[in-house]
């Protein structure tokens, strides 16, 4: 009996020390309290890092739900085009969203006949 009672203890302890190592309180919390953007934006970046934010308003500012949008990020992270990628959509053919891009990558694009349609910081919407 007293061996049952020392596993099931042993056994709380166990999980409340497994639960605080991995700060599991904390974490369900802000899943609680945060919705899914804002917690997508934190993470991936608004106009920084994945660029998802600054992606996710060219969609909506110009309702481009049904077409997919090539991403180039200049950064040292990967593109945000795989959040939103979806393979029965095609592709928008000669736009681009560009994210971390210098005055350098931008005007190589200008000198292409290329056309800033919306900018914000060092990210840009540029389309033929």
């Amino acid at each position: 009996m007293l061996t049952k009672n020392f596993k099931n203890i042993l056994f709380v302890i166990i999980i409340i020390l497994v639960f605080s190592i991995y700060d599991t309180f904390t974490n369900t919390y802000v899943v609680i309290r945060e919705n899914l953007e804002t917690r997508m934006i934190k993470n991936a970046g608004d106009c920084r890092a994945q660029g998802y934010g600054f992606h996710k308003k060219i969609i909506k500012k110009y309702y481009l739900n049904d077409k997919n949008i090539i991403s180039i990020n200049f950064k040292d992270f990967p593109s945000p085009e795989g959040y939103f990628f979806n393979y029965q959509n095609s592709t928008l053919k000669n736009s681009f969203i560009l994210i971390g891009a210098n005055q350098d990558k931008i005007q190589k694009y200008l000198d292409d006949d290329y056309k800033i349609i919306y900018s914000e910081k060092d990210c840009y919407f540029i389309q033929k």
